[in-house]
C-alpha cells in the first residue's frame, strides 16, 4: 500500500512535465513573436485551433498576416 501510494505521488509531480510540449501559448506572447519578427501594429488577433492568425501593418501601411503555432514559439508566415 505504502509502495503505491509512493508511486501516485511522484506520478502526480511528473505528469506536468509529460505536458510540457504541448503548452498553449497565449495571445500576448503570440504578439510579441510576431512583431519580433515583424515589426508593426497589430490589427486582430484569431486563435484557430492550432495556430493564432496575426493580422499587422507596418509603417508603409503594409498589411500582413502572420501565423503563429500556438504549441511551439516558432513563428510561421502565411
Amino acid at each position: 500500500m505504502k509502495y503505491a501510494i509512493t508511486c501516485l505521488f511522484l506520478i502526480t509531480l511528473l505528469a506536468p512535465a509529460a505536458y510540457a510540449d504541448d503548452h498553449i501559448i497565449s495571445k500576448q506572447e503570440a504578439i510579441e513573436l510576431a512583431q519580433q519578427r515583424h515589426p508593426g501594429r497589430v490589427l486582430s488577433v484569431k486563435l484557430n485551433k492550432e495556430h493564432y492568425h496575426i493580422k499587422m501593418i507596418d509603417d508603409k501601411g503594409n498589411v500582413r498576416l502572420v501565423k503563429i503555432a500556438a504549441g511551439k514559439e516558432t513563428p510561421q508566415q502565411d
